[in-house]
């Protein structure tokens, strides 16, 4: 019975350590409030184009779980594609260079050292917020995968914010466009208005003078 007992328990060890990868441990959950500084970050992150790294490729995008601090891992441009002695390297935030396999290059090796020196760096727990250009942090909204959550690189600096809002997260200060109090853009508006001044002008309510002169203003 002892032996039994022994056994079993031996089981339930290797079972539980077999399924707690790093992935249960440093994917980010809950809800996140993004600062302007992070928002900011990641779009600089997903259009590769972070101060002094041009043309990088993202590899992954920490987060602090106060929402108020981020660290990065990028390509140089060429290091996951060009090697001569088949071992790759990505950058972090602070420029130090990471060498490993090129799986690293996907975002799936060593991730617990990216988190590790992400919380070393801020003296705060870090998780994972997206790999590559795919939000991953489950908010209970994000699907966290496929084409629902990829970030393109296309993308306004609007898009991508309203994106990450329709995923689930919001932002500490207002960063997102303001629309007018009808809900249309200032684009709209201006058509709102031109289109009122010609129906003034057809109606015969202001002079050809006077709608010349409005439109002109309204334009300039």
């Amino acid at each position: 019975m002892k032996k039994l007992l022994l056994s079993i328990i031996i089981s339930l060890f290797f079972f539980s350590f077999a399924n707690s990868g790093p992935k249960s441990y440093y994917d980010g959950t809950g809800k996140l409030i993004l600062s302007k500084e992070v928002a900011d970050y990641f779009i600089k992150y997903i259009k590769k184009s972070l101060k002094g790294r041009g043309g990088d490729a993202p590899i992954t995008f920490w987060i602090t779980e106060d929402g108020n601090n981020a660290y990065w891992w990028t390509t140089d441009g060429n290091s996951c594609t060009r090697t001569w002695d088949n071992e790759i390297y990505i950058i972090d935030r602070t420029g130090t260079i990471t060498y490993g396999t090129p799986d690293m290059c996907r975002g799936r090796e060593h991730i617990p050292k990216f988190g590790d020196r992400c919380e070393t760096y801020f003296k705060k727990e870090c998780k994972l917020f997206a790999r590559e250009r795919v939000v991953l942090w489950d908010n209970g909204v994000n699907p966290g995968r496929g084409k629902k959550s990829k970030i393109n690189s296309k993308w306004s600096d609007e898009e991508i914010l309203s994106k990450l809002n329709e995923l689930g997260f919001s932002f500490k200060e207002s960063i997102i466009k303001k629309t007018t109090s009808n809900n249309i853009t200032e684009n709209d508006e201006l058509l709102h208005q031109l289109k009122t001044l010609k129906e003034l002008y057809d109606d015969g309510i202001l002079t050809k003078e006077e709608f010349t002169k409005a439109k002109k203003k309204l334009l300039n």
